[in-house]
């Protein structure tokens, strides 16, 4: 007998911490030891490009498959996920293939989500914010891998037996703009999230040391997200998000020695995730997996620029951070903009419509 569809998003959840605390307990449980320090960076380089920017590139791909596709595969990468944490594969073939179904499971996990929303964050918040903490346990104890392995099968079993949502496939108000503003606005919202990683990857917390604080601080990174998604569809996005990277932009950059007032700046600046991606979603309907796997992609780019920065033993860093997060504040605000003229005119339009029509 089918489960009900309000399943699947907290399954979904559940399975996106998993996914990513197998993978991370595969590179630092079963990888690290076979590996020097130097190979270990190597290979934790090779699994993030083929988990991150390579999302695009799948997206893309799976958008072009039927729905009952798209979920046997999500399902499949499901169950096969604990096997690159059990079998006993070579360091190299257990990074690829971790690498891989990472990317596979995030990026059809995403767009499940994405296209059952009916344009509401909430549940897609939900689905995002899981990964930090999954990422935070495993790298810190691998042996969780095991029982990631365990919940995720789970996990599969519930999603393969859930009936899809009877929302539709749609964002619940698409962006009706020409092909100018159909590449202007997404390039400007994929600016503001690796503006996002590039800011938060340059600051250096030299408190987030032991086991608990690098716990609490991936907490503050999945309370922001899941926040986001649920604020927003409660105030709206504009109301949320930009007050939001507006604190952030103040927080990291100035008060990253302050654990308190860093990891609020940590939920501040994850707050904007489920908008982003739902931001992407509205001006390319018709694909929600090349959005996912595109929001995903910049997130890399990003992080390694922000790591340059972190280097640099300028006073001027700071200053910077500061306007990488303003810029990132002030991209978002555009395509917000467009997106709510585009909603304006679809209510003149309508109005006009039912005027003609008495």
């Amino acid at each position: 007998m089918p489960l009900k569809a309000s399943f699947k998003a907290p399954a979904l959840a559940l399975a996106h911490a998993c996914a990513d605390g197998i993978c991370a307990a595969c590179l630092f449980g079963r990888a690290a030891p076979a590996l020097t320090t130097y190979e270990l960076f190597w290979y934790v380089c090779l699994y993030t490009l083929l988990a991150f920017p390579a999302q695009a590139l799948v997206g893309l791909l799976c958008d072009l498959l039927p729905g009952g596709m798209r979920r046997l595969l999500l399902t499949a990468a499901m169950f096969l996920l604990p096997a690159v944490w059990l079998l006993p594969l070579p360091p190299l073939a257990r990074v690829i293939a971790a690498g891989l179904l990472n990317s596979l499971f995030h990026t059809l996990g995403g767009a499940d989500r994405l296209g059952e929303s009916g344009g509401k964050l909430t549940g897609l918040g939900l689905f995002v914010a899981p990964g930090a903490i999954g990422l935070a346990v495993g790298s810190m104890f691998p042996a969780s891998g095991a029982l990631f392995s365990g919940l995720i099968v789970l996990t599969a079993i519930v999603y393969l037996f859930t009936q899809d949502s009877p929302i539709g496939t749609r964002p619940g108000s698409a962006v009706n703009a020409g092909l100018p503003a159909k590449i202007i606005f997404p390039a400007l919202i994929l600016l503001s999230v690796a503006c996002r990683s590039m800011g938060g990857s340059a600051v250096k917390f030299g408190w987030k040391t032991g086991l608990v604080l690098p716990l609490v601080f991936a907490a503050c990174v999945a309370l922001g997200k899941f926040a986001g998604g649920a604020l927003s569809d409660r105030f709206g996005m504009a109301r949320v998000c930009l007050p939001a990277a507006a604190a952030a932009a103040i927080l990291i950059p100035l008060c990253a020695g302050i654990p308190a007032l860093a990891l609020a700046g940590q939920f501040c600046v994850n707050i904007a995730m489920p908008a982003t991606l739902m931001l992407l979603y509205r001006f390319l309907p018709e694909h929600p997996g090349f959005c996912f796997g595109l929001a995903a992609g910049v997130l890399y780019p990003g992080t390694l620029a922000g790591q340059y920065l972190g280097t640099l033993a300028s006073s001027g860093v700071t200053a910077l951070l500061v306007l990488i997060f303003a810029l990132n504040a002030a991209m978002l605000a555009l395509a917000l903009y467009q997106k709510s003229k585009n909603s304006e005119n679809k209510t003149d339009k309508n109005k006009k419509l039912k005027g003609e029509a008495a």
